[in-house]
């Protein structure tokens, strides 16, 4: 067993994990499988990727390369093979983990070329007692754009391990949207890097804990060119025995003259067993800047409880309600958010 140490919670990967192979294919049987939850047509300008089955399916729109690579996370490392690809169309890509292999190191690294816009679908669904590696490297050369709609369902005594780095050039801009849920254990490392003058970001997380769900999410955005934007906000809900901690960390660096950088969590607790962590924070290396930060901690509040029961609302429905309002606030500011009924395994109750 390996080991690797959050903040938080440690979680062990089992000596087993085997590196990805990588290879192209033309199969369409699962692409169209896929297509059809979303309900979308196959085209050419779509990339799909099956990190389980180590295949990935491209047309002329995309370049592609397999290195050897070392991963890390912490101390521990792997040497894995890498699945590059160089994006020069706007595309759609999905990303999709874990619904065979049941332990598998993943490395995958994207480079979208300059003005080129790329949608792209991350859907993780791990199943019990299984273990997965992921890093993920996404670069963005000048002028381009990337909107992220990503989706984690976790099975109870599964575990996954998510390293993420986003590299923004100048004048691209990253916009995502992310739900993480299931009942499993997760862990996660993500870097922005906003490396040219007017990059942006803007970042939404809903975390959904339940059972005896572990997450901790370690997350930072670094300002480095001039005229940055950051908007990072994270919302929790957690029920049951669920444990989860979200570290947002937003570092202006003294190159980054003029930037702006705000960091928001909010977390609503249902339940006197569920634990939360949930710290903003910030390190600024230069006086003209704009930065702000906020977290929030709370339970549903009877007052809101009886106001709506004395409108002929039961207990139940009540509280309901107030979760939806809670959800819905976030979920509202999604990219792709036509999509997000359409995810697989997404809870249709949130949507009410």
């Amino acid at each position: 067993m390996q080991e690797i140490k959050g903040r938080y919670i440690r979680v062990k990967l089992p000596d087993n994990l085997k590196s990805v192979e990588w290879r192209k294919s033309d199969s369409e049987t699962r692409v169209q499988v896929f297509l059809k939850l979303f309900n979308k047509e196959r085209e050419k300008n779509q990339v799909f990727v099956f990190a389980d089955e180590g295949i990935f399916i491209a047309n002329s729109n995309v370049k592609s390369d397999i290195r050897t690579n070392k991963a890390e996370i912490g101390d521990t490392s792997f040497e894995t093979n890498e699945l590059a690809l160089f994006i020069f169309e706007s595309s759609d890509v999905f990303l999709i983990f874990g619904e065979n292999q049941a332990n598998y190191v993943s490395s995958i690294s994207i480079t979208v070329e300059s003005g080129i816009s790329v949608n792209l679908f991350e859907i993780w669904k791990t199943p019990p007692q299984s273990s997965s590696f992921n890093i993920t490297k996404i670069y963005l050369k000048p002028s381009s754009s990337l909107k992220l709609l990503f989706l984690e369902n976790t099975e109870e005594s599964s575990l996954v391990v998510q390293k993420k780095k986003f590299f923004i050039s100048e004048s691209s801009d990253m916009y995502g949207g992310n739900i993480w849920r299931g009942l499993g254990k997760t862990f996660v490392s993500e870097e922005v890097y906003l490396d040219g003058d007017e990059s942006s970001l803007r970042d939404f997380h809903l975390c959904l804990g339940e059972g005896k769900k572990k997450l901790e999410v370690n997350y930072k955005v670094f300002h480095r060119g001039k005229r940055t934007k950051s908007f990072v906000s994270s919302k929790i809900i957690l029920k049951d025995s669920s444990e989860i901690a979200f570290l947002e960390d937003a570092e202006i660096e003294n190159s980054a003259l003029d930037s702006d950088s705000y960091v928001e969590g909010k977390s609503l607790i249902l339940s006197e067993k569920a634990k939360n962590f949930l710290i903003p924070s910030m390190n600024i290396g230069v006086n003209i800047v704009k930065a702000k930060h906020s977290a929030s901690c709370s339970r549903v509040g009877e007052k809101e409880l009886f106001y709506l029961m004395s409108r002929g609302l039961d207990r139940e429905t009540a509280e309901k309600l107030i979760i939806y309002g809670f959800i819905s606030e976030i979920l509202n500011e999604f990219p792709l958010k036509r999509f997000i009924p359409k995810l697989p395994d997404f809870p249709q109750d949130l949507l009410l």
